[in-house]
């Protein structure tokens, strides 16, 4: 009897994450769902920081900054201790989002077209969705790199062919390896000052004279 009602308990909870796996939306819904969201913000925001600050709540949802910033790193991330991998996520997490949001400008539409059927790799837990941003007449083919874990996440954008997370990295480790974290933390909040201050979103990296 006890054997019956632990084959009984296998099988509902085995159902159930089952059920709970398909119910979860697969990448091109996710990139469909958050950019017509995305769109939504921007039209009602009044200016470029009011639109930031509401848009960089979105990219929480779909974007796995932790891994994407990890990879940025390499292996230099497991030499990190906690508290540095806290501060060094705290700024790629402002960088990133404001390489990432230079595109859109508060109040102004732009379209998002998909560019062919989401690409899959052979183990089904990676996937590459392709799309074209186009706003006033200039697009961009931003092209997002998922990996499954829990739910489907990006850990890489592509703009133009041109993979953020391979420009960061870089980038960062051109200069954590010659000068160190600190040196490599102090540049990016540096352009992150710098970006602030010129309200807009740059093109990333850790500093001009790095690229």
């Amino acid at each position: 009897m006890r054997h019956c009602s632990r084959l009984f308990v296998t099988a509902a909870l085995l159902l159930f994450s089952l059920q709970a796996l398909a119910a979860q939306p697969d990448p091109r819904t996710i990139i469909d769902e958050n950019t017509k969201k995305i769109h939504e913000l921007v039209l009602a925001s009044k200016n470029d920081d009011e639109m930031r600050l509401k848009v960089k709540g979105q990219l929480e949802g779909f974007v796995d900054f932790e891994e994407f910033g990890k990879l940025c790193l390499g292996k230099e991330w497991d030499k990190l201790t906690a508290d540095q991998r806290s501060r060094y996520l705290a700024e790629f997490r402002a960088l990133l989002e404001r390489t990432y949001l230079k595109r859109f400008k508060a109040g102004k539409p732009f379209a998002s077209t998909f560019r062919g059927e989401t690409r899959m790799n052979k183990t089904g837990d990676r996937a590459e969705v392709r799309t074209t941003i186009t706003a006033e007449d200039v697009g961009a083919d931003v092209d997002y790199r998922f990996y499954s874990k829990n739910g489907w996440k990006v850990y890489d954008i592509l703009v133009d062919e041109v993979s953020m997370m391979r420009n960061f990295r870089k980038s960062f480790l051109k200069v954590m390896r010659k000068d160190g974290f600190d040196a490599l933390l102090h540049k990016m909040q540096n352009r992150n000052e710098e970006l602030e201050k010129a309200g807009d979103g740059g093109e990333g990296g850790a500093g001009e004279e790095d690229e």
